[in-house]
């Protein structure tokens, strides 16, 4: 990421400032984003007792934000006196120093050679061994379909709705850092409690109405707007310590990276499909009880939802032979209906697990993949991969 952002400032510096280099420097920011944040995750259980994850979790949130205070302004400033070029080289020489600091911790390290694909699928089961933390991440995942798309609005709020330049922007931003640093400070000397669980959804349900008066507010409200921005940055603060904390107290040191890489594609996948306005196509094998996750994405109209029938609030193993065979029987119909539908987006939810309980035939599963092939991107689900899938 140094390295692009370093190339980048040489291409500005001569004059060269277009719409595909600022392309290709995002791209690969996300690119080095995708291997660094689940890396620096799964690290830090092995670094850190127990007893202190939350807050150095926080702790780690709380420098981030410290950084966010002042970078928006200090940005502005050396964009408007030096030029483009200098803020790439300031990143250039951040990312040299995180090099330095890296270089000098002493990380233990796992060796396991093993297939991406498999990787992901054992993640999936480190995740999957404990309920909570799949409905969690889960949560997670749709809400992060709603909330993300709001990083791109602030600053049009800031421009077109309050009529603010570039320096209102920056204000904003530095409100959010300093948010941040509240709520991680407060973390930090509390320690969040026993209940993590329930912490992390009253952070949710402040964070949603702090955005929705956001949305109420007059042209003439700008100072108000700031204000929200600060409570609502303190509910984030609140909201992803805790939520990397029960993560990394439930999968094992040597599965943690996997875990935390299908989490971070999970919501990486859901942001760009959603955001990017294409047609995604949701389909639930063998669940049919209401569920947030069911009511959210009755909320987008390129979302396109499957389910069977209506559920008997158990799990398969839970039910009896009556109810099982009823369960099944409308499982295959829905295989055919999600392979019959126009979207962009496949997400076969629970897929293998419906297979291997028998409603269709593995074999029955790859000709409807086969069908869905060019069409789009196709997503999987389930707590066991057969080997004819991998």
């Amino acid at each position: 990421v140094g390295v692009i952002s370093l190339v980048a400032g040489v291409f500005i510096l001569a004059g060269d400032v277009s719409i595909p280099l600022l392309l290709a420097v995002c791209i690969a920011r996300a690119v080095g984003q995708a291997f660094h944040s689940p890396a620096m995750m799964a690290a830090m259980p092995m670094l850190v007792p127990d007893k202190h994850l939350l807050r150095i979790n926080t702790l780690d949130q709380l420098l981030g934000s410290v950084a966010s205070i002042g970078a928006p302004a200090f940005g502005i400033f050396l964009y408007t006196t030096l030029g483009f070029s200098s803020v790439m080289f300031l990143d250039f020489a951040g990312a040299c120093v995180a090099v330095l600091g890296l270089a000098l911790a002493k990380i233990p390290t796992v060796v396991e050679e093993q297939h991406v694909l498999a990787n992901l699928r054992d993640g999936w089961r480190a995740i999957a061994k404990t309920r909570g933390l799949v409905l969690l991440i889960g949560g997670v995942t749709i809400g992060m379909m709603i909330f993300g798309p709001l990083s791109a609005v602030f600053p049009l709020m800031t421009y077109q709705h309050f009529g603010g330049d570039g320096y209102a922007a920056s204000l904003a931003e530095a409100a959010f850092g300093v948010g941040m640093f509240v709520g991680s400070g407060i973390l930090i000397a509390w320690g969040g409690g026993k209940r993590l669980a329930g912490l992390i959804a009253v952070a949710a349900v402040v964070v949603g109405v702090a955005t929705a008066a956001c949305g109420l507010l007059p042209p003439d409200a700008f100072p108000a707007f700031i204000g929200l921005v600060a409570v609502m940055a303190v509910a984030c603060a609140w909201f992803n310590g805790p939520t990397m904390t029960l993560t990394q107290r439930n999968v094992p040191d040597d599965k943690m990276g996997r875990a935390m890489g299908l989490l971070t594609a999970a919501m990486g996948l859901a942001l760009r499909a959603l955001g990017d306005g294409l047609r995604v196509c949701v389909c639930q094998f063998l669940k049919g009880a209401e569920s947030g996750e069911v009511e959210a994405l009755r909320r987008f109209e390129n979302a396109m939802l499957l389910r069977a029938q209506e559920g008997t609030g158990k799990f398969l193993w839970q039910m009896d032979e009556e109810e099982r065979a009823a369960c099944l029987s409308g499982q295959r119909a829905l295989l055919d209906c999600a392979a019959a539908a126009d979207a962009d987006v496949y997400v076969l939810d629970e897929v293998t697990d419906a297979a291997q309980a028998g409603a269709f035939s593995i074999e029955t599963l790859l000709k409807r993949l086969e069908a869905l092939r060019g069409r789009g991107e196709v997503i999987l689900t389930g707590h066991e991969v057969p080997d004819a899938l991998l």
